[in-house]
């Protein structure tokens, strides 16, 4: 199994991990051929390019997905959750009411 752990696994204890496994590490000064053929992808970003998800093959992992932003950023899952809760109010009733400031400060006080 091949790793893809270029500059954006940041973390050691990853690259450590795979290598324990058995797993070929291939980093940023491999071929771009070899690191497209990488059976594992690995980003220690929040962000993550959308042409990488373009030009993933169905064999490949990757530890991110499409528009994972919009719910590990609390004020972008707050955002996304009220703007369920008044399209869907009975449904998306069960977290607080919840203020993304400074955008929500007249409500706020």
């Amino acid at each position: 199994i091949s790793f893809l752990a270029g500059e954006a696994c940041l973390y050691s204890v990853i690259k450590r991990s795979a290598l324990s496994l058995g797993w070929k590490l291939v980093g940023e000064d491999a071929s771009e051929r070899e690191k497209r053929n990488c059976h594992v992808i690995w980003v220690d970003r929040s962000f993550v390019n959308d042409k990488l998800f373009l030009s993933i093959q169905p064999w490949q992992r990757i530890n991110h997905f499409p528009g994972m932003t919009n719910i590990c950023r609390k004020a972008r899952l707050a955002q996304s959750l009220e703007i369920m809760k008044k399209e869907f109010p009975r449904e998306f009733s069960f977290h607080p009411t919840t203020y993304v400031l400074p955008q929500s400060f007249g409500t706020f006080k």
